[in-house]
């Protein structure tokens, strides 16, 4: 005998109305399969609804256009035309080879306590438009010398920093060769692009060890002066293909007797070559029988010239000067004597000058930034007033601490003060490390990026910040030239 079902549809509706029902005093939200769910309330429209409170319309966020990227890190997808824009997509091609390289690197994962440690690149800000001296620059690189300057404190000493930034932006627009060197160094013991050697005899005036005779600062922020023999010599590294040999010398000199300098290039071959007297700088080329790995300059006459430095590059290219100011917070740039910053400014063909300190600044401001303000702005206008083709950029300080410094904060803001105040374009360096308490992941890294004063970075932790800074300032050319 069959069942009778006429009454199971009824039963069935019920049961699911009491199952809703019942879920309609609970309030849930489930994610499933990538699809949400949520609770139905059957009895929405029977309850009484809470009168409405008018909203005061909240104070919109305000963003300060200064600093607004004017463009992005990603690729630049532009429809070309195939006929008219040529150059532009060979152009595309060899930028998108760039990047590539720069950031796909197979031994170059690094891991923070298993997981990997993501840095995250930041476009320049502030005033970006004002780097077009420095992109025109970049445009001429096959046909002259095109110069960077980069001043710094100890974090650029021993030219780390600049010379990872040198090779990377050698790569893509030419030059061979590390550049001004000077005379005397601190930092022979560890730096790894130039071998230096020197007499122990020779007077100097700088901005990090002080200026006794009161000699004329060159724009390096370095003045030498020789006794009767004193000399230095330079060797070229094996490890770093864009330096291995030179073509060129140039001595950079002032308030020069009329007399002679010894050149002796790679152990052998000596040439005694005039220099000009006079007190204006003055820049004595010097060229050896074949590609040199070395030189050794000797001045025969005490107080001979005032001697600023010696460059060593192979033609036309790009070539970035490191300045590394030991200690220095960079104000004491105002130190440098101006009719000295017009020559080089007129001679050395430096397209773009980099500021980059910071921790210095730290220790004299008390939590007071604003006498370091006045005193960087006061640098900045002035080296602009005598660099009127030149482009700036400064870079950000960086983290500092095992937790992050609140005075590192407070200096950030100052920096970004002096930027909108001198109208230069920045590099939020501090950012790109992944902004607070970044620099534990650091020095945690694996392998490390910074040492365990959690202040200071290592040649790896500079290496990263140079080939960042560099595609920074390879993506800013190809998006805004």
């Amino acid at each position: 005998m069959k069942k009778n079902l006429n009454d199971y549809p009824l039963v069935l509706t019920a049961t699911v109305f009491l199952f809703v029902a019942i879920l309609s005093f609970f309030q849930f939200q489930y994610d499933l399969f990538g699809f949400t769910l949520k609770n139905v309330d059957i009895f929405s429209d029977l309850k009484s609804k809470p009168e409405e409170q008018p909203k005061n319309p909240e104070k919109p966020v305000e963003e300060d256009d200064f600093f607004k990227p004017q463009y992005d890190l990603e690729p630049n997808n532009d429809n070309l035309d195939t006929t008219k824009d040529k150059n532009k997509i060979h152009e595309k091609i060899r930028s998108s080879i760039f990047n590539l390289l720069l950031s796909v690197n197979p031994n170059d994962t690094i891991f923070v306590k298993g997981s990997k440690l993501v840095l995250k690149n930041q476009p320049i800000i502030g005033n970006v438009q004002q780097l077009k001296f420095f992109f025109d620059g970049l445009n001429k690189t096959k046909s002259e010398v095109v110069r960077i300057a980069h001043f710094g404190d100890s974090m650029i000493e021993g030219d780390l920093v600049t010379a990872d930034l040198r090779e990377e932006l050698q790569k893509r627009f030419g030059g061979n060769g590390v550049g001004l060197l000077p005379i005397v160094s601190q930092d022979i013991n560890f730096r790894q692009t130039t071998k230096m050697s020197f007499s122990n005899d020779w007077k100097s005036g700088t901005l990090y060890s002080g200026n006794p005779n009161r000699y004329p600062i060159g724009f390096n922020g370095e003045t030498f002066v020789p006794v009767a023999g004193s000399w230095v010599e330079y060797s070229t590294p094996h490890f770093y293909p864009y330096l291995r040999n030179f073509s060129t010398v140039k001595l950079l000199y002032t308030n020069a007797k009329a007399s002679n300098v010894n050149f002796t290039f790679s152990g052998g071959e000596k040439k005694s070559v005039k220099i000009i007297p006079g007190r204006t700088l003055n820049i004595l080329n010097v060229t050896p029988s074949k590609p040199a790995t070395s030189v050794k300059v000797e001045f025969p006459l005490e107080d001979q010239a005032h001697v600023f430095g010696v460059s060593l590059e192979n033609g036309n290219g790009l070539y970035i000067d490191n300045f590394a100011l030991r200690g220095n917070s960079g104000v004491d740039l105002i130190k440098i004597d101006e009719n000295l910053m017009k020559e080089f400014a007129s001679k050395m063909n430096y397209k773009l000058i980099i500021f980059e300190f910071g921790l210095n600044a730290l220790g004299a401001s008390k939590g007071n930034f604003s006498s370091y303000e006045k005193n960087m702005i006061n640098v900045i206008e002035t080296i602009k007033k005598n660099f009127p083709n030149t482009s700036f950029l400064m870079i950000s300080v960086q983290d500092k601490g095992l937790k992050t410094d609140p005075l590192v904060k407070q200096l950030l803001e100052a920096q970004k003060n002096i930027v909108k105040a001198t109208n230069i374009a920045f590099w939020n360096f501090y950012e790109v490390m992944g902004g607070e308490n970044s620099m534990a992941n650091w020095v945690d890294a694996n392998p490390p990026l910074a040492s365990k004063d959690y202040t200071h970075f290592n040649e790896r932790g500079t290496k990263k910040l140079a080939t960042m800074l560099a595609e920074s300032l390879i993506q800013a050319y190809n998006k805004l030239r």
